[in-house]
């Protein structure tokens, strides 16, 4: 990737921090039937869940996205942007999460009305369906660890909770590659350094420091 201003760079290290935990995800994955696997999974994702919700997802939505949506036409995203959503038509690890979420009750327009109303009608909505997905996701995980852990492990609900977290890696590893290919290529180019500067300011500086 090109040199990037600070805020999208900021951006690219929180996807850096958030590839290494699901590496270490995928390899507890690997051994779930292993003593103790559940219990560190159930960990994994609590951190997850902070890096993830409570802070990288924070930032594009309340900072990057907005002041994207104000500078440019994302319509007009370019070949890369196309590429990407050539490949969603074929491979959608979000809509099998809205399909599973469904049948417990989460209901992912319900989650993406936090939103603001003019981002949500504009093509920003994928990356937010996607952020909904990975919420929903670990839900839903949690769900089948509660289980695990309250009666005795089954193949049965082992595998059930092997196909949620590998479905969750897929579509976070497809959304990280995504933006950082496309997306965040596109705000670097819009957002200048010294509006990124203002941006990073904003950041939580205690968020930050716990990553």
């Amino acid at each position: 990737m090109l040199t990037l201003g600070p805020f999208i760079k900021h951006l690219v290290n929180e996807h850096e921090v958030v590839g290494k935990q699901l590496d270490a995800l995928e390899f507890e994955i690997e051994n779930l039937s292993k003593e103790g696997v559940v219990e560190r999974i159930r960990a994994q994702l609590n951190h997850l869940r902070y890096i993830v919700e409570d802070v990288h997802h924070k930032n594009e939505e309340e900072l990057l996205f907005p002041e994207l949506h104000s500078r440019v036409n994302l319509k007009e995203g370019g070949p890369e942007c196309a590429r990407f959503m050539t490949l969603k038509q074929f491979s959608d690890p979000a809509q099998i999460i809205f399909k599973q979420g469904k049948k417990r009750g989460h209901d992912a327009e319900v989650l993406l009305k936090r939103n603001k109303s003019e981002l949500l009608e504009s093509p920003l909505i994928i990356p937010m369906e996607e952020h909904v997905a990975g919420q929903i996701a670990i839900h839903l995980a949690e769900f089948e660890i509660a289980n695990l852990l309250k009666h005795n492990s089954s193949s049965e609900a082992l595998a059930s909770l092997r196909k949620i977290i590998t479905t969750y890696i897929s579509l976070m590893r497809h959304h990280i590659q995504k933006e950082n290919e496309c997306l965040f290529v596109l705000a670097d180019q819009h957002i200048p350094a010294n509006i990124q500067e203002k941006m990073l300011e904003k950041v939580n500086l205690c968020s930050r420091g716990q990553l």
